[in-house]
């Protein structure tokens, strides 16, 4: 059969995107709804696009994971990284409503010991739990 008349699964149709995000201010906490599928080249226009609104020092970045559908394991060294950087100047970076299935990719993704650092929050549920955590 030529491979223009196979029929792709359902299933792999919503891995064929690109990541949409909403930035939004108050206070000190910058909200970044994600949407979509997380990956090298969309998080490195995420952080360009975020990094001038931390002109002082302590603010705090949630990704709100909420309509991510995926994120590229490939990816998570960058989002280490960029964390890393930010506690440098006394910002935070916290995951918003990341279900298990992302949470899991962190863990695979070579996160190593982060995900305990970097709080893992539940809008509905109050608690802080880390990337380990349900």
């Amino acid at each position: 059969m030529p491979r223009e008349l196979t029929r792709r699964p359902d299933r792999f149709q919503i891995l064929q995107g690109e990541l949409g995000f909403d930035i939004h201010e108050q206070d000190k906490v910058v909200r970044v709804t994600l949407s979509g599928i997380l990956d090298r080249s969309g998080l490195a226009d995420l952080v360009r696009c975020v990094s001038p609104r931390l002109c002082s020092r302590g603010r705090t970045v949630v990704l709100d994971g909420r309509r991510l559908d995926h994120i590229d394991y490939r990816a998570v060294p960058a989002l280490v990284a960029w964390n890393k950087a930010m506690r440098t100047f006394d910002h935070s970076l916290l995951l918003s409503d990341w279900n298990s299935y992302l949470k899991t990719i962190l863990l695979v993704g070579d996160w190593g010991a982060e995900p305990a650092r970097m709080p893992v929050r539940r809008l509905r549920g109050g608690k802080a739990a880390s990337a380990r955590g349900s």
